[in-house]
Parts: C-alpha cells; sequence; structure tokens
C-alpha cells in the first residue's frame, strides 16, 4: 500500500519516528492499537490491500 504523501514528507516523518524516545512509542503503538479494536473492519481492508 503506498501512501500519496511526498518522498520528502514521508523521509520527514519516519525519521521523526526514529527519534521518538521509547516510552513514546510505546504510547503511539498502544493508541493506534485501540483505533484499531475500535475499527476491526478497516484493519482488515488494510491487511488485505497489503497481502
Amino acid at each position: 500500500m503506498e501512501s500519496q504523501l511526498p518522498v520528502a514528507e514521508k523521509k520527514r516523518f519516519v525519521d521523526q519516528l526514529k527519534e521518538l524516545p521509547g516510552e513514546a512509542l510505546k504510547t503511539l503503538t498502544n493508541k493506534l492499537i485501540e483505533k484499531a479494536c475500535d475499527n476491526p473492519e478497516a484493519v482488515v481492508s488494510v491487511f488485505n490491500s497489503i497481502f
């Protein structure tokens, strides 16, 4: 699945994620999982588009 973001913006986003401290990354991951649990159909849709 490809993002519509420009390459420079993708790189900036990835660089910012790499700079996050461990606890912030853990919190972000937990929030994403909570959102996925609230909308499991969207998760299935994303997985189906990737695989």
